[in-house]
């Protein structure tokens, strides 16, 4: 029987790795130098923000240290606003920019669809599509696609039909009953904009 000899752990570079706590798990020292010093971490929302320990570095975008092949190359592509009959926008991924001015898209269910000539597309950046916010003014950017997008998704995904413009109030019409009106959310709402 041959038995090896296990080598001794890399030492780490304590310079370049100083939030690297002696206490920490061996598990969790290997995620820090996979990543080359990136960590997610959670707001108070449960929504992901990624931290560098070494650069100090915040971002609510995922490092590309952080992703998989098929994330990079899913979020590299030039991504936009698509106008749709039913949803007003919805991202699109550009597979084709032709001659003529017209632009091939990929919608995210998969479908193509080719803009009209001369028609502007907006930009779009995916990450900010990963967090709703209750007060549009924190948004990435006030174009039409990504205030849409913030409706919408925060009414059919919390059910919330009230979204703020720093003191403007929006309401969407459910078209059905919401046990909203309790003296709870009378007062949440009473004073909101006299800050």
């Amino acid at each position: 029987a041959r038995t090896t000899k296990k080598s001794a752990p890399t030492p780490i570079d304590r310079s370049r790795h100083k939030h690297i706590s002696p206490r920490m798990s061996p598990r969790r020292k290997r995620d820090i130098l996979d990543h080359e010093g990136w960590l997610e971490r959670k707001t108070a929302d449960g929504v992901s923000y990624y931290h560098n320990g070494t650069t100090g570095e915040l971002t609510w975008d995922m490092p590309d240290e952080m992703k998989n092949e098929g994330q990079i190359e899913y979020d590299s592509g030039n991504w936009v606003w698509f106008p749709d009959s039913t949803d007003g926008y919805v991202p699109a991924q550009v597979i084709n920019r032709r001659n003529d001015g017209r632009v091939e898209v990929q919608l995210e269910n998969g479908e193509t669809a080719v803009s009209r000539r001369g028609q502007t597309l907006a930009k779009l950046v995916r990450s900010s599509l990963a967090k709703l916010e209750r007060d549009l003014v924190l948004l990435d950017s006030l174009d039409e696609g990504l205030i849409l997008f913030n409706l919408r998704e925060r009414f059919l995904r919390e059910q919330q039909i009230y979204t703020n413009v720093g003191t403007i109030l929006i309401s969407i019409n459910p078209y059905e009953t919401f046990p909203i009106y309790t003296l709870e959310q009378i007062e949440k709402y009473k004073n909101r904009g006299n800050r």
